[in-house]
This record gives C-alpha cells, structure tokens and sequence, in this order.
C-alpha cells in the first residue's frame, strides 16, 4: 500500500504523455518536415518505455502507444 502514491503518479503521467503523444503525431501528420515534432515524438517514445518507467506503472505502455499510432497510419 505504501507504493500506491507513486503508481498513481505514473500512471497520470502515462496518460498525460498519451494526450501529448496523440497531439505531438497529429501534428506532424499535417506538418511532417517539422524536425522538431519528429524528435519530441522519438524522445516521447524511449522516455516511456523503459524497463525502470514500466515497473512503476501498472498500465500497458506498450499497448497504449502502439493503438495511438495506428490512428495515424
């Protein structure tokens, strides 16, 4: 129970990086020589799924950001 605090904390974070994720993709979808969408999206991407990040959420990373970028395939 005394971990409680800090799962909730990742988890909000996962899904405010998910909102960012799917706002960061649409972008580019409509500006895609935007360098700097490009490589927010790509840091976005390895800071959320590391190994270390995983363990503290109990929400499947992987799986979220996999059907936020099949919206925009």
């Amino acid at each position: 129970m005394e971990h409680y605090g800090y799962r909730e904390l990742a988890n909000a974070i996962v899904i405010r990086a998910a909102k960012d994720y799917r706002i960061l993709l649409r972008f580019h979808q409509k500006h895609p020589d935007n360098a700097i969408a490009g490589s927010r999206i790509r840091e976005l991407e390895r800071d959320v799924h590391t190994s270390f990040f995983q363990s503290l959420t109990t929400l499947d990373v992987d799986r979220i950001f996999s059907e936020i970028r099949a919206e925009f395939e």
